[in-house]
């Protein structure tokens, strides 16, 4: 959607969200951070424009539907095998 992120600094999401290149990261429960990083978008729309083609650039060479197809098919068939791998195996 070419739209900038704030986000908590938390689990994967410093995967996905690079501070200051795709969107802005704060502190988790940090609200006054959340608030500034909010209002800094909203008051310059070029930083907005800049982060928001940057993520869809990110986002276009890091993931593909038939990529996640392929590997949501591999995890499927490999529990899949194992499943039936342990019914038989009694």
């Amino acid at each position: 959607m070419e739209l900038p992120v704030v986000a908590s600094n938390v689990h994967g999401i410093p995967d996905v969200v690079e501070d200051g290149g795709t969107g802005i990261l704060v502190p988790p429960k940090d609200v006054a951070a959340l608030s500034r990083a909010i209002l800094r978008l909203l008051r310059d729309p070029e930083e907005r424009r800049r982060m928001g083609r940057a993520g869809r650039e990110m986002v276009a060479a890091r993931y593909s539907w038939a990529d996640n197809a392929r590997r949501m098919e591999a995890l499927y068939d490999h529990l899949v095998s194992n499943i039936n791998g342990a019914m038989f195996s009694h």
